[in-house]
């Protein structure tokens, strides 16, 4: 998802971006994820930071 997010963002700063169909699926996936309170942890959060600090 992050992934997505972050080429969305990049296309944005030039211009218009239209999301693809399986875009719009992933986003609303992640939207009804959140809305049912499946979000992760602080220490998740930091653990997975960790993670891609070491590579």
């Amino acid at each position: 998802m992050v992934a997505i997010a972050s080429e969305i963002e990049s296309e944005l700063l030039g211009g218009e971006y239209l999301a693809t169909q399986e875009e719009l699926r992933s986003i609303d996936a992640a939207l009804a994820s959140i809305d049912r309170g499946e979000v992760a942890t602080d220490a998740e959060v930091a653990e997975a930071f960790a993670k891609f600090a070491r590579g």
